[in-house]
């Protein structure tokens, strides 16, 4: 259900007892109507964190710090895998091997060779006996067998290879803040929480709150369609939010131009 607008929103009796922010609270700052208006006016997504407190009610309810981010000891990781969940990356659906042998004997010529190994089987035994006469039959079936396994063999290496390459293809990285360090992470071990620095050229790496940014433009084309660079403004930066204000930076974004701070 949808959150009232008047209604607090950390929430003092989730589940866990550190996070007063909830997965559902998340995924509606970024729900496309919250994040615009189409009346100019300030939008939802923009009033909810003001009611959390801006940057400062985010962070506390989020468990992260700007200048630390989280704590990545076991425990607190694990803790905040199952409150938020993570961001894992999804397996290139390749083929299976049943698939593929069933793909093999689509082919006319195969399934003409399996016609003519039963011809020959029944006129062999018929002519020459069961001892003889299933030799030639049989012989074609070997074949056919053989042929298969060759090709579903090459195939299968071909689409664990593809599979490889699409997943090193979707691996990026993304420096972000950690336990007081920079690091440098890849994507699908980013948690909600974490701090990422971006700059001009990153490829937005999750849907992430901008905290403070310098002259932040995001092209969303490819998510939104929205052919123009949008303006992004950092929350802890906007004394007076307006209808203009939005600090969302959207995952596979790419930013223009500036750089700041945000947080996942």
């Amino acid at each position: 259900s949808k959150l009232s607008m008047d209604e607090p929103l950390l929430n003092k009796n989730h589940d866990s007892k550190n996070f007063a922010i909830s997965k559902e609270q998340l995924m509606e700052l970024f729900e496309k109507e919250n994040r615009t208006d189409d009346n100019h006016q300030i939008s939802k997504s923009v009033t909810m964190l003001q009611k959390m407190g801006k940057d400062t009610g985010l962070l506390r309810g989020l468990e992260t710090r700007l200048e630390f981010g989280i704590e990545d000891t076991p425990e607190k990781l694990a803790e905040r895998k199952r409150h938020f969940g993570e961001n894992t990356k999804r397996k290139v659906k390749i083929r299976t091997v049943c698939e593929m042998v069933g793909e093999v004997f689509e082919d006319k010529i195969l399934r003409i060779l399996l016609c003519a190994a039963l011809v020959s089987l029944i006129i062999g035994i018929w002519q020459e006996g069961l001892e003889k006469g299933w030799i030639e039959g049989i012989t074609i079936y070997v074949a056919v067998v053989i042929i298969t396994i060759v090709t579903v063999t090459n195939n299968y290496t071909k689409e664990k290879q593809f599979q490889k390459l699409m997943d090193a293809r979707e691996d990026k990285y993304c420096s972000i803040i950690r336990n007081g360090k920079d690091l440098h992470s890849s994507i699908y071990d980013l948690l909600v929480g974490d701090i990422v620095q971006i700059r001009e050229g990153d490829s937005v790496p999750a849907d992430v709150v901008l905290l403070k940014g310098a002259k932040v433009t995001t092209d969303e084309s490819n998510i939104t369609g929205e052919p123009e660079h949008l303006h992004k403004i950092g929350l802890a930066d906007d004394e007076n939010p307006h209808p203009d204000s939005d600090y969302f930076l959207l995952a596979k974004s790419t930013v223009m131009s500036g750089k700041g701070i945000a947080v996942v």
